[in-house]
């Protein structure tokens, strides 16, 4: 810090596109300065921050759902309303935001539309469009898992993750899997959890990245692995390489 004060030569430069992390900042005569972990200091005017979102799943022990109702949530990016009748043109009832946390009637009303038993947390019956919902559907466990094993289920059509004991449900959320690749479908055991792990592109892609220290960690093939994705909020959206992203909370 003292040497960019004094207006001293650079040590060396970051590489652009490249994700470093910081552990501290502060404001200084020349304005503010982010620290790396050595104590070098990089203008924050040359970085771009990355806003973390703060998506997180629900832990169904402590949050259970009612009897004969499935969790879900709000995908639709600008929200959506939940109406009195299963008609656009019907009172809404209230507007629901981007990610909100539903409980929603385990049978549908129609293709279109999906009941929400408390649609106002009085007991008010409400109707919301099937399109703009994420909604978990049970699946049983694989025939290798025993009746206490954790085991994960990832649906790539609902954008959900489900974390089971067995054949209970323990904790649920939503995920953003491979949209410029594929993510690999089967069944698979985790081979490596790691607190921090670099993800970076293959020699000569068109579509460069380099990730420094993505936290949380779950290898489950050589080039796969459920991590936290703290560069973009879109979950419920297919976003990845092919790996299957989750919240910084969710990961953990």
């Amino acid at each position: 810090l003292e040497h960019y004060l004094k207006g001293k030569r650079h040590h060396r430069r970051l590489l652009k596109d490249v994700t470093h992390s910081f552990v501290n900042i502060k404001n200084t005569p020349k304005g503010w300065v982010l620290f790396l972990k050595d104590d070098r200091v990089v203008p924050l005017k040359d970085i771009q921050l990355f806003g973390v979102d703060r998506f997180s799943g629900r832990d169904l022990q402590k949050d259970p759902v009612p009897k004969g109702q499935v969790p879900a949530w709000v995908f639709e990016g600008a929200g959506t309303y939940i109406y009195i009748q299963p008609n656009k043109r019907s009172k809404r009832i209230r507007f629901v935001k981007y990610h909100e946390a539903l409980n929603l009637a385990s049978k549908e009303h129609s293709r279109k539309w999906l009941v929400v038993p408390d649609a106002d947390k009085k007991g008010t019956k409400g109707y919301i469009r099937a399109g703009h919902i994420r909604r978990w559907t049970k699946v049983p466990p694989p025939a290798m898992v025993k009746a206490d094993e954790i085991w994960v289920d990832v649906n790539l059509k609902s954008q959900i993750l489900g974390l089971y004991k067995g054949t209970e449900l323990q904790y649920i959320t939503m995920i953003s899997s491979g949209l410029t690749g594929p993510t690999p479908k089967g069944v698979f055991s985790i081979y490596s959890k790691k607190i921090a792990k670099d993800f970076h592109s293959v020699p000569d892609s068109e579509d460069f990245y380099y990730l420094r220290q993505v936290p949380w960690v779950l290898q489950f093939m050589p080039l796969y692995a459920v991590h936290s994705a703290f560069w973009h909020g879109g979950f419920g959206y297919k976003r990845s390489h092919g790996c299957i992203n989750v919240s910084l909370k969710d990961s953990k």
